[in-house]
Protein backbone atom coordinates (compact mmCIF):
# COMPACT_ATOMS: atom_id res chain seq x y z
CA UNK A 1 0.00 0.00 0.00
CA UNK A 2 2.86 2.39 0.80
CA UNK A 3 4.44 1.78 -2.61
CA UNK A 4 1.10 2.29 -4.35
CA UNK A 5 0.62 5.62 -2.52
CA UNK A 6 4.16 6.70 -3.46
CA UNK A 7 3.52 5.92 -7.12
CA UNK A 8 0.20 7.79 -7.09
CA UNK A 9 1.67 10.86 -5.36
CA UNK A 10 4.93 10.84 -7.31
CA UNK A 11 3.99 13.15 -10.25
CA UNK A 12 2.26 15.88 -8.23
CA UNK A 13 4.84 15.90 -5.42
CA UNK A 14 7.75 16.01 -7.88
CA UNK A 15 6.08 18.91 -9.66
CA UNK A 16 5.83 20.80 -6.36
CA UNK A 17 9.52 20.19 -5.63
CA UNK A 18 10.70 21.38 -9.06
CA UNK A 19 8.35 24.40 -8.97
CA UNK A 20 10.60 25.90 -6.29
CA UNK A 21 13.27 26.58 -8.91
CA UNK A 22 10.99 28.40 -11.37
CA UNK A 23 11.48 32.16 -10.97
CA UNK A 24 9.80 34.75 -13.17
CA UNK A 25 12.36 37.51 -13.91
CA UNK A 26 10.32 39.22 -16.63
CA UNK A 27 9.62 42.31 -14.55
CA UNK A 28 11.11 45.48 -15.99
CA UNK A 29 11.68 47.29 -12.72
CA UNK A 30 12.98 44.31 -10.75
CA UNK A 31 15.85 42.07 -11.82
CA UNK A 32 15.50 39.68 -8.89
CA UNK A 33 12.38 37.90 -10.12
CA UNK A 34 9.56 36.25 -8.21
CA UNK A 35 8.56 32.66 -7.63
CA UNK A 36 6.34 31.69 -10.57
CA UNK A 37 3.85 29.70 -8.47
CA UNK A 38 3.67 32.28 -5.69
CA UNK A 39 4.53 35.90 -6.51
CA UNK A 40 4.70 36.84 -2.83
CA UNK A 41 8.19 35.27 -2.70
CA UNK A 42 11.16 37.14 -4.15
CA UNK A 43 13.91 34.93 -5.53
CA UNK A 44 16.56 36.88 -3.58
CA UNK A 45 14.67 36.60 -0.30
CA UNK A 46 16.47 34.66 2.49
CA UNK A 47 13.33 32.63 3.18
CA UNK A 48 13.21 31.58 -0.47
CA UNK A 49 16.88 30.61 -0.37
CA UNK A 50 16.11 28.37 2.60
CA UNK A 51 13.27 26.63 0.75
CA UNK A 52 15.43 26.35 -2.37
CA UNK A 53 18.15 24.55 -0.42
CA UNK A 54 15.54 22.26 1.10
CA UNK A 55 14.13 21.50 -2.37
CA UNK A 56 17.59 20.63 -3.67
CA UNK A 57 17.83 17.97 -0.99
CA UNK A 58 14.32 16.74 -1.72
CA UNK A 59 15.10 16.39 -5.44
CA UNK A 60 17.60 13.70 -4.56
CA UNK A 61 15.20 12.04 -2.12
CA UNK A 62 11.88 12.08 -3.96
CA UNK A 63 11.93 12.72 -7.74
CA UNK A 64 15.26 10.92 -8.23
CA UNK A 65 15.65 8.77 -5.14
CA UNK A 66 12.32 6.93 -5.22
CA UNK A 67 12.60 5.66 -8.85
CA UNK A 68 16.23 4.65 -8.29
CA UNK A 69 15.43 2.73 -5.11
CA UNK A 70 12.35 1.02 -6.57
CA UNK A 71 14.23 0.10 -9.75
CA UNK A 72 17.08 -1.34 -7.66
CA UNK A 73 14.53 -3.41 -5.69
CA UNK A 74 12.99 -4.75 -8.89
CA UNK A 75 16.39 -5.66 -10.31
CA UNK A 76 17.34 -7.37 -7.06
CA UNK A 77 14.14 -9.41 -7.01
CA UNK A 78 14.41 -10.39 -10.65
CA UNK A 79 18.13 -11.21 -10.71
CA UNK A 80 17.86 -13.29 -7.52
CA UNK A 81 14.77 -15.09 -8.93
CA UNK A 82 12.57 -13.89 -6.07
CA UNK A 83 9.99 -12.14 -8.22
CA UNK A 84 8.30 -14.96 -10.19
CA UNK A 85 7.79 -18.66 -9.63
CA UNK A 86 10.09 -20.79 -11.76
CA UNK A 87 10.09 -24.42 -12.81
CA UNK A 88 12.96 -26.91 -12.52
CA UNK A 89 14.56 -25.49 -15.67
CA UNK A 90 14.49 -21.92 -14.38
CA UNK A 91 11.69 -20.68 -16.64
CA UNK A 92 8.95 -18.41 -15.32
CA UNK A 93 5.73 -20.32 -14.61
CA UNK A 94 2.79 -18.90 -16.57
CA UNK A 95 -0.89 -19.58 -15.89
CA UNK A 96 -3.56 -18.20 -18.24
CA UNK A 97 -0.89 -16.00 -19.85
CA UNK A 98 -0.13 -14.44 -16.45
CA UNK A 99 3.36 -14.95 -14.93
CA UNK A 100 2.97 -16.33 -11.43
CA UNK A 101 4.61 -14.16 -8.74
CA UNK A 102 6.13 -15.42 -5.54
CA UNK A 103 4.10 -14.72 -2.43
CA UNK A 104 6.49 -12.30 -0.71
CA UNK A 105 7.21 -10.30 -3.87
CA UNK A 106 3.52 -10.05 -4.73
CA UNK A 107 2.47 -8.96 -1.24
CA UNK A 108 5.22 -6.35 -0.74
CA UNK A 109 6.17 -5.15 -4.24
CA UNK A 110 3.19 -6.31 -6.29
CA UNK A 111 2.11 -2.80 -7.29
CA UNK A 112 5.44 -2.42 -9.12
CA UNK A 113 5.31 -5.41 -11.45
CA UNK A 114 1.96 -7.22 -11.32
CA UNK A 115 0.08 -6.78 -14.58
CA UNK A 116 3.16 -6.62 -16.80
CA UNK A 117 5.05 -9.34 -18.63
CA UNK A 118 7.95 -11.03 -16.89
CA UNK A 119 10.45 -9.46 -19.30
CA UNK A 120 8.99 -5.98 -18.73
CA UNK A 121 9.22 -5.86 -14.93
CA UNK A 122 11.07 -2.54 -15.30
CA UNK A 123 8.18 -0.79 -17.04
CA UNK A 124 6.79 0.87 -13.89
CA UNK A 125 10.16 2.57 -13.37
CA UNK A 126 10.06 3.79 -16.96
CA UNK A 127 6.50 5.01 -16.43
CA UNK A 128 7.61 7.04 -13.41
CA UNK A 129 10.36 8.58 -15.54
CA UNK A 130 7.77 9.43 -18.20
CA UNK A 131 5.53 11.15 -15.63
CA UNK A 132 8.49 13.09 -14.24
CA UNK A 133 9.45 14.35 -17.70
CA UNK A 134 5.94 15.48 -18.63
CA UNK A 135 5.00 17.08 -15.31
CA UNK A 136 8.26 18.62 -14.09
CA UNK A 137 11.47 18.37 -16.09
CA UNK A 138 10.24 19.91 -19.35
CA UNK A 139 8.76 22.85 -17.47
CA UNK A 140 12.08 23.36 -15.69
CA UNK A 141 14.15 23.27 -18.88
CA UNK A 142 11.86 25.27 -21.20
CA UNK A 143 10.19 28.44 -19.95
CA UNK A 144 8.18 29.15 -23.10
CA UNK A 145 4.83 27.35 -23.19
CA UNK A 146 5.02 26.53 -26.90
CA UNK A 147 8.50 25.07 -26.49
CA UNK A 148 7.20 22.91 -23.66
CA UNK A 149 4.34 21.66 -25.83
CA UNK A 150 6.66 20.84 -28.75
CA UNK A 151 9.12 18.89 -26.60
CA UNK A 152 6.28 17.16 -24.74
CA UNK A 153 4.76 16.11 -28.09
CA UNK A 154 8.08 14.62 -29.20
CA UNK A 155 8.47 12.79 -25.90
CA UNK A 156 4.91 11.43 -26.04
CA UNK A 157 5.56 10.28 -29.61
CA UNK A 158 8.66 8.45 -28.37
CA UNK A 159 6.62 6.86 -25.56
CA UNK A 160 3.98 5.88 -28.11
CA UNK A 161 6.61 3.99 -30.10
CA UNK A 162 7.96 2.32 -26.96
CA UNK A 163 4.51 1.12 -25.92
CA UNK A 164 3.73 -0.18 -29.42
CA UNK A 165 7.03 -2.05 -29.74
CA UNK A 166 7.36 -3.48 -26.22
CA UNK A 167 3.70 -4.32 -25.41
CA UNK A 168 4.57 -4.52 -21.71
CA UNK A 169 1.26 -5.63 -20.18
CA UNK A 170 0.02 -9.17 -19.73
CA UNK A 171 -3.27 -8.41 -21.51
CA UNK A 172 -3.47 -7.19 -25.08
CA UNK A 173 -6.43 -4.97 -24.23
CA UNK A 174 -4.30 -3.11 -21.65
CA UNK A 175 -1.59 -2.60 -24.27
CA UNK A 176 -4.19 -1.15 -26.63
CA UNK A 177 -5.50 1.11 -23.87
CA UNK A 178 -1.99 2.41 -23.12
CA UNK A 179 -1.42 3.06 -26.83
CA UNK A 180 -4.71 4.92 -27.30
CA UNK A 181 -4.10 7.04 -24.19
CA UNK A 182 -0.69 8.07 -25.53
CA UNK A 183 -2.36 8.88 -28.84
CA UNK A 184 -5.01 10.94 -27.06
CA UNK A 185 -2.35 12.90 -25.18
CA UNK A 186 -0.39 13.47 -28.40
CA UNK A 187 -3.46 14.81 -30.18
CA UNK A 188 -4.26 17.08 -27.24
CA UNK A 189 -0.74 18.56 -27.32
CA UNK A 190 -0.80 19.08 -31.09
CA UNK A 191 -4.20 20.76 -30.96
CA UNK A 192 -3.00 22.91 -28.06
CA UNK A 193 0.04 24.04 -30.04
CA UNK A 194 -2.19 24.88 -33.01
CA UNK A 195 -4.51 26.82 -30.68
CA UNK A 196 -1.63 28.94 -29.38
CA UNK A 197 -0.25 29.50 -32.87
CA UNK A 198 -3.65 30.62 -34.21
CA UNK A 199 -4.13 32.98 -31.28
CA UNK A 200 -0.65 34.44 -31.88
CA UNK A 201 -1.38 35.03 -35.58
CA UNK A 202 -4.65 36.77 -34.75
CA UNK A 203 -2.94 39.07 -32.22
CA UNK A 204 -0.24 39.94 -34.75
CA UNK A 205 -2.90 40.74 -37.36
CA UNK A 206 -4.68 43.08 -34.93
CA UNK A 207 -1.40 44.75 -33.93
CA UNK A 208 -0.38 45.31 -37.56
CA UNK A 209 -3.79 46.76 -38.51
CA UNK A 210 -3.78 44.74 -41.74
CA UNK A 211 -7.43 44.05 -42.58
CA UNK A 212 -6.53 41.23 -44.98
CA UNK A 213 -4.59 39.35 -42.27
CA UNK A 214 -7.42 39.84 -39.80
CA UNK A 215 -9.98 38.47 -42.26
CA UNK A 216 -7.71 35.52 -43.09
CA UNK A 217 -7.20 34.76 -39.40
CA UNK A 218 -10.94 34.82 -38.77
CA UNK A 219 -11.69 32.74 -41.84
CA UNK A 220 -9.27 29.97 -40.92
CA UNK A 221 -9.82 27.62 -38.01
CA UNK A 222 -10.19 29.87 -34.97
CA UNK A 223 -9.28 29.23 -31.36
CA UNK A 224 -12.75 27.98 -30.49
CA UNK A 225 -12.46 25.17 -33.01
CA UNK A 226 -9.07 24.14 -31.61
CA UNK A 227 -10.50 24.17 -28.11
CA UNK A 228 -13.28 21.86 -29.30
CA UNK A 229 -10.69 19.51 -30.78
CA UNK A 230 -8.72 19.53 -27.51
CA UNK A 231 -11.91 18.63 -25.64
CA UNK A 232 -12.58 15.86 -28.18
CA UNK A 233 -9.08 14.42 -27.64
CA UNK A 234 -9.56 14.40 -23.87
CA UNK A 235 -13.01 12.83 -24.24
CA UNK A 236 -11.53 10.18 -26.52
CA UNK A 237 -9.00 9.23 -23.82
CA UNK A 238 -11.58 8.97 -21.06
CA UNK A 239 -13.90 7.10 -23.42
CA UNK A 240 -11.19 4.49 -24.01
CA UNK A 241 -10.78 4.06 -20.25
CA UNK A 242 -14.52 3.61 -19.80
CA UNK A 243 -14.69 1.14 -22.67
CA UNK A 244 -11.86 -0.90 -21.17
CA UNK A 245 -13.57 -1.01 -17.78
CA UNK A 246 -16.84 -2.14 -19.34
CA UNK A 247 -15.44 -4.75 -21.73
CA UNK A 248 -12.57 -6.19 -19.66
CA UNK A 249 -13.52 -6.02 -15.98
CA UNK A 250 -12.11 -9.46 -15.25
CA UNK A 251 -8.34 -8.80 -15.23
CA UNK A 252 -8.33 -8.73 -11.44
CA UNK A 253 -10.35 -11.94 -11.40
CA UNK A 254 -7.72 -13.65 -13.55
CA UNK A 255 -4.97 -12.83 -11.05
CA UNK A 256 -7.17 -14.08 -8.21
CA UNK A 257 -7.94 -17.30 -10.13
CA UNK A 258 -4.22 -17.90 -10.65
CA UNK A 259 -3.56 -17.43 -6.95
CA UNK A 260 -6.33 -19.85 -5.89
CA UNK A 261 -5.17 -22.45 -8.41
CA UNK A 262 -1.69 -22.42 -6.91
CA UNK A 263 -2.84 -22.36 -3.29
CA UNK A 264 -5.37 -25.20 -3.47
CA UNK A 265 -4.00 -27.23 -6.37
CA UNK A 266 -7.37 -27.15 -8.10
CA UNK A 267 -8.22 -25.50 -11.39
CA UNK A 268 -9.99 -22.19 -10.78
CA UNK A 269 -11.03 -19.86 -13.57
CA UNK A 270 -12.23 -16.27 -13.55
CA UNK A 271 -15.73 -17.52 -14.34
CA UNK A 272 -15.75 -19.57 -11.13
CA UNK A 273 -14.87 -16.44 -9.17
CA UNK A 274 -17.50 -14.42 -11.00
CA UNK A 275 -20.14 -17.01 -10.08
CA UNK A 276 -18.87 -17.16 -6.49
CA UNK A 277 -19.30 -13.41 -6.10
CA UNK A 278 -23.01 -13.84 -6.75
CA UNK A 279 -23.32 -16.94 -4.57
CA UNK A 280 -23.87 -19.28 -7.54
CA UNK A 281 -20.99 -21.67 -6.80
CA UNK A 282 -20.60 -24.65 -4.52
CA UNK A 283 -18.87 -23.86 -1.22
CA UNK A 284 -16.42 -26.70 -1.83
CA UNK A 285 -14.86 -24.86 -4.74
CA UNK A 286 -11.84 -22.73 -3.70
CA UNK A 287 -13.23 -19.82 -5.67
CA UNK A 288 -16.00 -19.54 -3.10
CA UNK A 289 -13.41 -18.14 -0.72
CA UNK A 290 -13.25 -14.98 -2.79
CA UNK A 291 -16.75 -14.12 -1.62
CA UNK A 292 -15.68 -12.40 1.59
CA UNK A 293 -18.65 -10.15 2.25
CA UNK A 294 -19.98 -12.32 5.05
CA UNK A 295 -16.51 -12.46 6.63
CA UNK A 296 -16.20 -8.66 6.57
CA UNK A 297 -19.62 -8.31 8.16
CA UNK A 298 -18.69 -10.73 10.95
CA UNK A 299 -15.48 -8.83 11.64
CA UNK A 300 -17.41 -5.57 11.79
CA UNK A 301 -19.96 -7.04 14.17
CA UNK A 302 -17.21 -8.33 16.46
CA UNK A 303 -15.55 -4.90 16.60
CA UNK A 304 -18.88 -3.27 17.42
CA UNK A 305 -19.56 -5.80 20.16
CA UNK A 306 -16.10 -5.22 21.67
CA UNK A 307 -16.75 -1.48 21.90
CA UNK A 308 -20.13 -1.90 23.63
CA UNK A 309 -20.16 -1.08 27.35
CA UNK A 310 -20.08 -4.17 29.52
CA UNK A 311 -22.74 -4.47 32.26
Amino acid sequence: MCIAVLIAAYPSTSKKVFATFLCDDGFVSDDAGYLAVDYTFRCDDPEYETWKSYSMVMVGIFPIGIPVVLTALLLWLYCNQKMYRRDSEGNVVVHDEVPLPQDFAAQVFGSLFLGVDANCFWFESYDMFRKLMLTSVLGLIYHDLNSQIVMASLFVLFNLCVTALVNPYTHASTDRLSFTLCLSLLMMLIFGLAHNFTELLYKEAIASGDVIKMVSAQRDINTTHWQSLIFAAVTFGYGCIGFEMLTHPYHVLEHRATYLTIKYGQKVTKYHIWKALFGCLDKKNPAYRVSRLHWWMNQLNQRVIQKLPRH
